[in-house]
């Protein structure tokens, strides 16, 4: 059990080490699924950047302990359509 309590926090492209782990997690759950696989990182560092016009991306990470457990992914485009993995 942990000794803290599990931790939610957005990702921030420019924080390497919870960029690096978020995308570690994400992409190891989506391996278990039947989704498609991730862009690369660096796509991955731009799309939570606002670097994709028309698009927003939110990316969160939960951690215990410091170690990162789980991630989310929100994609919303201006049409209105979302995708959250």
């Amino acid at each position: 059990m942990s000794a803290e309590p599990t931790r939610i926090r957005r990702v921030e492209p420019s924080d390497e080490a919870s960029l690096n782990a978020w995308f570690e997690v994400l992409n190891r759950a989506l391996e278990f699924g039947e989704e498609d696989p991730l862009p690369p990182l660096e796509e991955m560092r731009g799309l939570l950047a606002g670097e994709e016009p028309g698009l927003h991306a939110l990316g969160l990470v939960s951690e215990e302990d410091g170690t990162a457990v789980g991630a989310l992914l929100v994609e919303c485009d201006e049409s209105g359509s979302d995708t959250i993995e």
